[in-house]
């Protein structure tokens, strides 16, 4: 059995995230500022009067043991910099992989300090698969979203 991502690319995949957060009783919208470089994707009400939180999401494919989501210069800093004036801002890294004959879908919630971290330490922001959650479904990944502020 697989648990592929059923969405082909991120913004359907940005646009499914925000269903399921108001499916799950929160509220959310895409970012469409052209004029702001490096913007989140996304920003999210959480359920249970949960914060505002803004959102960058990526997808990585086909990887092995290592993960290298991709960001811009400006998306970091622009994430860091709300998160520096008290902003709750997250990345979303969902990652797919090929095991024996099936495909797993892993994720990972990713603060904007230690993105930075791990930029400022080697230019490169990476992890190895075994940093990654199993993923399961939306609705599931919500809940660690507001599990995260609680």
């Amino acid at each position: 059995m697989e648990n592929k991502l059923k969405f082909p690319n991120e913004l359907d995949l940005q646009k499914a995230i925000i269903e399921t957060c108001k499916k799950e009783g929160g509220f959310g919208d895409k970012i469409q500022d052209k004029f702001v470089k490096g913007k989140c994707d996304i920003w999210l009400k959480l359920p249970e009067n949960g914060p505002i939180v803004f959102i960058e999401v990526k997808i990585n494919e086909n990887v092995k043991e290592i993960v290298k989501p991709k960001f811009s210069i400006p998306q970091l800093e622009y994430m860091d910099e709300l998160h520096e004036h008290g902003v709750a801002t997250l990345a979303i890294c969902f990652a797919t992989r090929k095991i024996i004959d099936r495909l797993v879908t892993y994720y990972r919630i990713c603060p904007p300090a230690e993105l930075k971290r791990k930029w400022e330490t080697n230019n490169v922001i990476t992890y190895s698969i075994d940093q990654y959650l199993i993923y399961a479904d939306l609705k599931y990944v919500i809940h660690r979203l507001r599990e995260f502020y609680k």
